[in-house]
């Protein structure tokens, strides 16, 4: 399962904590890595097997910045086929929001998109999704979601939501703010205590109780060697 928690650590959604706004930092794209530099992050799956079924549902919209940002489409489409590749792994896809019966299906949801307003029932539907075990991917700005009435509905179901643009604050970030992680998870073992990308990041959200951080952005200046209990303070 390890390249699936890597799908989590190259979108690096909304668990991080940051040091810096860094808005007027360039956005420039991550190079593609080789296999080699891959496996060091995943290990090698070629032998690994699924003790069970696994049911994935993708959860997308429509585009809504343009220039290669917020490529809810093509993210979805270069993913999905991916994943079906995986013995015992089946994907369904859902556009805006899932039926009552694809909750029903589903293991594990992995949404990207901008939420509609989503109705008091289908947030009920989400939350029986999630108290029932249900596992959420919620990749960058799907933890925004508006009417801001209904985020605390929203941190209930994926951990935390949007604020709104006075109390949380985004960033773009480059190699020179690190992501550092904590490597005693589960979800992040065997990997290195930081990784650097080029990425954009949300912070200062509203969280639901319970929510732990495993990643944390900060400053590579003054850092080198940090662990992340360094940088969290924990």
């Amino acid at each position: 399962m390890k390249h699936l928690y890597l799908i989590l650590l190259l979108c690096s959604v909304g668990w991080l904590l940051a040091a810096d706004r860094g808005q007027k930092t360039e956005p420039r794209p991550n190079k593609p890595l080789s296999q080699a530099e891959v496996l060091k992050l995943t290990g090698d799956w070629k032998d690994s097997k699924l003790s069970r079924d696994i049911r994935i549902l993708w959860l997308f919209g429509p585009e809504d910045h343009g220039g290669g940002e917020h490529d809810y489409v093509r993210i979805k489409e270069l993913f999905v086929p991916m994943l079906k590749t995986i013995p015992r792994v089946t994907v369904e896809e859902a556009y805006l929001f899932p039926s009552k019966e694809q909750f029903e299906r589903a293991d594990l949801m992995i949404q990207f998109l901008h939420l509609p307003d989503l109705t008091d029932q289908q947030l009920k539907h989400f939350q029986s999704f999630v108290n029932r075990g249900g596992g959420v991917v919620s990749i960058h700005e799907s933890c925004i979601i508006r009417p801001l009435a209904r985020a605390e509905k929203l941190a209930k179901c994926i951990g935390c939501s949007w604020k709104g643009n006075r109390d949380s604050h985004w960033g773009k970030f480059s190699h020179d703010h690190p992501l550092f992680l904590k490597t005693d998870h589960p979800a992040f073992k065997g990997l290195p205590g930081s990784v650097l990308l080029n990425d954009e990041s949300y912070w200062s959200l509203l969280k639901r109780e319970g929510v732990e951080v495993i990643g944390t952005i900060a400053p590579a200046n003054g850092n080198a060697g940090a662990s992340f209990e360094d940088i969290s303070g924990s």
